[in-house]
């Protein structure tokens, strides 16, 4: 498909077709980078994406218990 740039201030606009970002699970924000002279579009992924995946909650250790109770855990005055 052949697209014509449009000048937007100091910037240039390329309209893409909805079923394009639709296909390619392009949303609201994409990253945008230049590879061997060429412009690279790609969907924003969360920067924690699957960390969690293979989380197995039974092989985790409380790191917490072994500390000592706090000075100040009773109940507080205000």
């Amino acid at each position: 498909m052949k697209a014509e740039l449009q000048k937007l201030g100091n910037a240039h606009m390329v309209a893409i077709p909805e079923a394009f970002l639709t296909d390619c699970g392009i949303h609201k924000t994409i990253n945008l980078r230049l590879e061997n002279r060429r412009i690279i579009i790609e969907p924003s992924q969360s920067p924690r994406l699957g960390w969690f995946d293979h989380y197995q909650a039974g092989q985790d250790t409380d790191v917490w218990q072994s500390l000592p109770p706090d000075h100040d855990s009773g109940d507080w005055e205000w």
